[in-house]
């Protein structure tokens, strides 16, 4: 579907070329950058909605600017380019609140707050993620709800607010396994996981993280293969497999998203680095080593098998 619907763009973009239609142009550049992201070919992403973006600008379409900044926004989060990217979510924002749009408001809000997720802001997260969830639930739109909660969630983790983070995580998994939203059920299941476990319910948590493995497995969602490995090293390391909690935080920090954020350091990476400071460093170098023939899809499907073997006790 993802490569049909990369044809269809490319058809469409050529055809509004030859027919000067600019708008139709921009929307095409931006469709094609909404599949580049699903590729993960995030450099490109950027540079098709760059230039969508500008033609939009030119044409004064508001209204087209929220979906482009949006979508550049997110490549550029993937990339670990937060400041940039909370450039294009803010201006998203503004624009969403000037044409009074509910659910595009909450998708922009939502947006704002993931990337001051990741710069360590949690508290700007936080008023924004609750912002976001509010007027989402007036949208009655499932993924946009779905989403909010997992961003919320994500939020009160890195404030270290964790049975609000517990909470927030568990309605929102309750409300995608009852829309039938499997994506944004993983995320929620993800960041639940890591709460239910530092509130000491560990056998639960593995569960949770074992659901959420399984279904970035069968979803192949880059994103998600990323947050449920971060938590599955932070689980390793808190069960005393330090080797292996090692490997995959090495093989993680190969992926921007994940090595330049401050929530990914505070939540996770200190915390494995503490369980692992007394390991001998041949020992900690040779676990790292591994990880250059390791691939981030099939550790994801390695681990959600695997996950079970993760001791109950702390």
């Amino acid at each position: 579907l993802v490569a049909r619907g990369d044809a269809w763009y490319r058809e469409s973009r050529l055809i509004c070329e030859s027919l000067g239609d600019q708008r139709g142009l921009a929307e095409a550049l931006v469709r094609m950058a909404i599949v580049a992201n699903r590729r993960w070919a995030l450099e490109r992403s950027v540079d098709l909605s760059a230039r969508g973006i500008a033609i939009l600008e030119t044409l004064d379409s508001r209204a087209g600017l929220v979906d482009s900044l949006y979508v550049m926004g997110y490549a550029l989060t993937f990339l670990g380019r937060f400041d940039e990217a909370l450039g294009q979510m803010k201006q998203s924002l503004s624009i969403s609140m000037e044409l009074g749009n509910p659910a595009h408001i909450a998708y922009a809000t939502t947006s704002t707050a993931h990337a001051f997720i990741q710069l360590g802001d949690y508290e700007q997260a936080i008023d924004l993620g609750r912002t976001a969830l509010e007027i989402a639930q007036t949208t009655h739109d499932s993924d946009l709800i779905g989403w909010s909660s997992y961003t919320l969630s994500q939020a009160l983790l890195g404030g270290g607010y964790l049975r609000k983070a517990e909470q927030t995580a568990m309605a929102g998994a309750r409300f995608c396994r009852q829309a039938g939203d499997r994506i944004n059920l993983t995320s929620n299941l993800t960041w639940l996981a890591y709460a239910t476990y530092e509130t000491g319910k560990v056998e639960m948590a593995c569960q949770y993280l074992k659901e959420a493995l399984q279904n970035a497995v069968d979803l192949r969602y880059r994103e998600y293969e990323l947050i449920t490995l971060a938590v599955t090293a932070f689980l390793l390391a808190e069960q005393g497999s330090l080797c292996e909690a090692l490997e995959l935080q090495a093989l993680l920090a190969q992926y921007p998203y994940v090595a330049q954020s401050r929530f990914f350091k505070d939540v996770i990476e200190k915390r494995i680095d503490a369980r692992s400071e007394a390991m001998q460093p041949d020992a900690k170098r040779e676990a790292m080593a591994v990880v250059s023939a390791s691939d981030l899809r099939e550790s994801v499907g390695e681990w959600s098998v695997r996950i079970q073997s993760i001791s109950p006790g702390r």
